[in-house]
């Protein structure tokens, strides 16, 4: 008996040892495939429509309708910061640290007490400028935001010329940020007050110029107490006139 049965226990392990072994390649290895095999399929199948000549001219226009959208906003841009950006060019620090000085010591304060009494109201604030940085590394590619009077102006006049004067900020041949407006008293006899801010855009802000050593620095030395850059383009001994020396009332 026991001569029979081994060879058809031996048969029967194999057996099952055999069906044991495909169904764990089906399982561990077979069956993933397949499941990716299905998933690529069915990404196949949600964009075949995409990759018809007609799908994929009609994506070709519009990429390229997006893309002279977006030249023409570009251009735009380049335009109107012309008229309304400063010369602020910080790939080279040097120049940018002049640039920055002209502005802020005799342009902009000027600028402004002239512009405001045009608007119609009578300016009631002193008009005053930051001094500029006293170091030519201070200057950034980041955008600068320049406080008008420490940032709060006050104005008088009738109600209609004072929101109209708000308005013509947009005028204005500087960027100016206008919040937080405030109206008292009673008309023709009022006052409007305002947060007002400056923002100057540099110009070549992807190229900006490392920092320059203590050599470079020391360069600037003996010209107006190293405050001005080198070459006289900075005003000598201080930068500019002092805080609210531009008028106002």
């Amino acid at each position: 008996m026991g001569r029979f049965f081994k060879p058809v226990v031996v048969i029967v392990l194999g057996t099952l040892l055999c069906l044991a072994a495909v169904i764990l390649i089906s399982v561990m290895l077979i069956k993933p495939q397949l499941e990716q095999l299905d998933e690529q399929n069915g990404i196949i199948a949600a964009n075949a429509p995409d990759a018809t000549p007609a799908a994929q001219n009609a994506a070709k226009q519009a990429k390229d309708k997006a893309t002279a959208d977006a030249q023409v906003v570009y251009n735009q841009w380049d335009s109107t910061s012309k008229a309304i950006m400063p010369p602020f060019d910080v790939s080279k620090r040097y120049v940018a640290w002049g640039q920055l000085a002209q502005e802020l010591s005799y342009n902009l304060g000027p600028m402004i007490s002239r512009y405001v009494p045009q608007t119609g109201v009578t300016l009631m604030t002193a008009i005053s400028i930051q001094a500029p940085p006293n170091s030519p590394n201070a200057i950034t590619a980041a955008p600068m935001i320049i406080p008008i009077a420490g940032g709060h102006l006050t104005v008088g006049g009738d109600f209609r010329t004072l929101l109209d004067s708000v308005v013509k900020w947009n005028s204005f041949n500087r960027l100016v940020l206008i919040d937080n407006l405030a109206l008292t008293g009673n008309s023709p006899y009022m006052t409007a007050s305002y947060d007002a801010r400056v923002i100057i855009f540099p110009q070549n802000d992807t190229k900006a110029e490392g920092t320059i050593g203590k050599a470079g620095a020391g360069a600037a030395g003996g010209l107006g107490g190293g405050i001005g850059p080198p070459g006289g383009i900075g005003p000598p001994g201080g930068i500019g006139p002092p805080m609210g020396a531009y008028g106002g009332r």
